[in-house]
């Protein structure tokens, strides 16, 4: 059994009633644009994370995130998870993970109070009449969060435990995670996640430390056969006491990652991130962004492959035919590949199922268009 075996999406942002059935190892979204393919990962996301008060920010931020490289997360984006009216979040799966439901509310309000500029901390005062600063008065937005969580350990039993858990979140203000025994590991890769350079060092030294840079050299070596190696060094020119990722090549010697072509670095991002999904779930949105074509074939053969040994669940979009193609070229008839494609009706999303075997008939004995 997969973690998640089934998923409905009863409400969140756009979608209402989404229902993705027998779900595969490998599973591709497909649809036009706006039928919801990326608020199905973001949905999957916080779901595996709902007590994660960072991940329900950087879900809500990293569309935003993605255009303008903001480092500030707002906390006002929060409110486009919710339907309209800030109508609650409901999701429900089956499938092996331990939580089976999640119900969330939003609330957003004003808290004014004072604060102790120099720390960012709210003053803690019996009588706040005798602050006579007024500049030290502020308003801020919070918002909270009440977050039931259905959940049930035994596949056999088909009654939940419930508990709510109350999370606030304020301007300006350190951010606290929560229980780790109610998440499931999980990595959203973006179309841009890979144009940040922040954190590379730090994904090497896990893969070194896992003994799996031979399979990352591996992807890279088949777009560039130059390659060579993977260092983290802290050039003797550079300002800056922190680390980088660097590259050796046959030809151009050491040379930083930023030196790299788009789809080279995407390709590295992915290789060095998928570890950490591990037993988990990994969810990349635009699944051929930024790779050539002629790279398609061997990206998805080499992530297929780690995804099965990893034990890793995938779900990616695409608007790529090409990219369909080669997933479906890669794949053995064994392989656990389903396609779901999205169609946005007045009301609802319609999801039409395609397991990869009928879908390899359509496109390679009809040459249909399946995306739409």
């Amino acid at each position: 059994m997969k973690n998640l075996e089934s998923l409905t999406i009863h409400q969140f942002r756009g979608l209402k009633d989404v229902k993705l059935e027998n779900l595969g190892q490998i599973n591709v979204l497909v649809g036009f644009n706006n039928s919801g393919k990326t608020s199905v990962l973001e949905a999957i996301q916080i779901y595996c994370n709902p007590l994660n008060i960072r991940v329900w920010l950087n879900v809500a931020n990293q569309r935003k995130q993605d255009i303008t490289l903001l480092k500030r997360l707002s906390i006002e984006a929060l409110q486009w998870l919710f339907p309209g009216s800030k109508k609650p979040i409901m999701i429900t799966t089956q499938g092996m993970f331990i939580i089976k439901k999640i119900y969330v509310n939003y609330k957003a309000v004003e808290e004014i109070g004072f604060f102790d500029r120099r720390s960012d901390h709210q003053l803690m005062l019996e009588n706040i009449e005798d602050i006579e600063d007024d500049d030290l008065r502020e308003s801020r937005n919070v918002v909270k969060l009440s977050i039931e969580v259905g959940f049930n350990n035994d596949q056999n039993d088909p009654q939940l435990f419930t508990m709510t858990k109350e999370l606030e979140i304020r301007d300006k203000h350190p951010i606290s995670i929560d229980s780790k025994f109610y998440s499931l590991s999980s990595i959203f890769i973006s179309a841009y996640s890979h144009i940040s350079e922040k954190g590379l060092s730090r994904l090497l030294s896990e893969v070194r430390m896992q003994d799996f840079k031979t399979n990352v050299l591996e992807l890279l070596q088949q777009v560039d056969p130059n390659i060579s190696d993977l260092e983290i060094l802290n050039s003797p020119s550079s300002t800056s006491s922190g680390f980088e990722v660097y590259i050796q090549h046959d030809q151009l010697g050491l040379t930083p990652v930023s030196n790299l072509g788009d789809g080279l670095r995407r390709l590295l991002y992915i290789s060095l991130i998928i570890i950490q999904a591990k037993g988990g779930v990994l969810l990349i949105d635009e699944i051929e962004s930024s790779i050539h074509t002629e790279a398609l074939k061997f990206s998805m053969q080499w992530l297929v492959k780690w995804c099965k040994e990893l034990d890793i669940q995938l779900f990616a979009t695409t608007h790529s035919l090409e990219a369909v193609d080669a997933i479906l070229e890669v794949t053995e008839p064994t392989t656990d590949l389903v396609f779901y494609r999205l169609e946005n009706k007045e009301t609802y999303t319609k999801v039409v199922r395609h397991p990869g075997e009928r879908l390899k008939r359509l496109r390679e004995e009809l040459g249909q268009e399946v995306r739409w």
